[in-house]
């Protein structure tokens, strides 16, 4: 899911996938679970390939996910298509 920002790094609000169920989940929760190594998170590219999200600090030190393939801003999750309703 997105917001309409100017603040690239905040226009990601939460994450999803699906497995054996669809899941979703607040970016604030991402990252936390990411910083206490509970949890890998990943994107899938449309080639199979599986891009690792990190955690990232942006100006005001306001953490954010971006990925490997990523320069300066979350491109590759900017690009994903939002997550279903649930």
């Amino acid at each position: 899911m997105r917001r309409a920002t100017d603040d690239v790094c905040s226009q990601i609000t939460h994450l999803g996938g699906a497995g054996a169920t669809h899941w979703k989940l607040p970016v604030e929760e991402v990252i936390r679970q990411i910083e206490a190594g509970e949890r890998e998170f990943y994107v899938q590219r449309p080639i199979g390939d599986e891009v690792d999200l990190f955690v990232a600090v942006g100006p005001g030190k306001k953490k954010y996910l971006m990925t490997l393939a990523d320069f300066d801003q979350p491109k590759t999750l900017l690009n994903l298509p939002s997550c279903f309703d649930s």
